[in-house]
């Protein structure tokens, strides 16, 4: 496993299920973060995030899945 920190933005969230697509600022590939992964203290934090926000996200890429492990708004 292969975990990184990386810059991005919000391409679009979901405030009601919680869902959103953040794209990586260095042209990588874009990761999905469903808000379940992430710590339950801050959850609610990320309830109020919007498209546009821009992040440092952590992402763990596996063999076959890529994760988002923490999100931070910058």
């Amino acid at each position: 496993m292969n975990i990184n920190n990386k810059i991005g933005f919000f391409q679009w969230f979901n405030q009601e299920k919680g869902l959103g697509v953040i794209i990586p600022e260095d042209g990588s590939r874009e990761v999905m973060l469903d808000i379940i992964w992430l710590d339950e203290k801050r959850e609610k934090q990320y309830k109020s995030l919007e498209n546009g926000q821009k992040v440092v996200f952590k992402v763990e890429r596996g063999h076959k899945v890529t994760t988002v492990l923490d999100v931070v708004l910058i």
